[in-house]
């Protein structure tokens, strides 16, 4: 199954975002978490910034591959460490960078 967000991807006030196996979920416009979790055992293409205002956002069973996969230069930015699990593909030759608005603290990546 192939999920399209024409917009930016919301995830907030409690949501749990489940990509099984064998899925794709593309966020055209970037993905914005607060107080969410995501379970990712497909694929999450990302075109935009990833900003997460909550927790650990991803799930930490999670097996999956996020790939960021932008045309133009993307950033990590938000309140908190997103803690990937699973594979992280930087595909995108304008750079991904680590920007925390608040904290400062490095993001971590598992697996």
């Amino acid at each position: 199954m192939i999920g399209n967000a024409e917009a930016q991807l919301i995830i907030k006030n409690g949501t749990y975002l489940v990509v099984q196996t064998g899925s794709t979920i593309i966020a055209m416009n970037g993905i914005s978490a607060t107080n969410g979790t995501i379970d990712n055992d497909g694929t999450i293409q990302n075109q935009g910034d990833l900003i997460n205002n909550t927790t650990t956002l991803f799930a930490s069973g999670s097996t999956g591959t996020f790939i960021f996969n932008g045309s133009s230069h993307q950033e990590i930015t938000g309140d908190n460490d997103v803690g990937f699990y699973g594979t992280v593909e930087i595909d995108n030759a304008n750079s991904v960078s680590i920007t925390n608005t608040v904290t400062g603290s490095d993001q971590v990546i598992y697996g």
